[in-house]
């Protein structure tokens, strides 16, 4: 239970950090292993209602960035604002990290 309650609390804090970036009429992007999966109530509250994730919107597939332990997750995300359009994302194997990267392209729109 703690674990969830510190969990909750980091995310609410990163979501916080977010709102005060994009008050200063800036762009956000989140990305990186967050160690969550889609639909959790974390990922939710850094989502909120404003950053869309990358692989739900242009993905193929389950997106597993993480393989192992016989599970196939998809823990590493990149949440993105409305005012960029997505133009591929994609999964790159190596041996570099445990988990497979997950790389996307974007363009401002206009």
């Amino acid at each position: 239970k703690i674990g969830k309650r510190i969990r909750d609390a980091q995310a609410l804090f990163l979501r916080q950090q977010i709102d005060s970036i994009k008050s200063t009429n800036r762009y956000v992007f989140v990305a990186g292993d967050l160690n969550d999966f889609n639909r959790s109530t974390c990922l939710e509250t850094i989502q909120g209602n404003d950053l869309f994730d990358a692989w739900w919107k242009g993905g193929n597939g389950f997106g597993f960035t993480y393989v192992g332990w016989n599970l196939r997750l998809r823990l590493d995300h990149i949440l993105y604002p409305k005012d960029f359009e997505l133009c591929n994302v994609y999964i790159v194997d190596s041996d570099v990290s445990d988990h497979r990267a997950l790389i996307a392209d974007f363009k401002l729109n206009k």
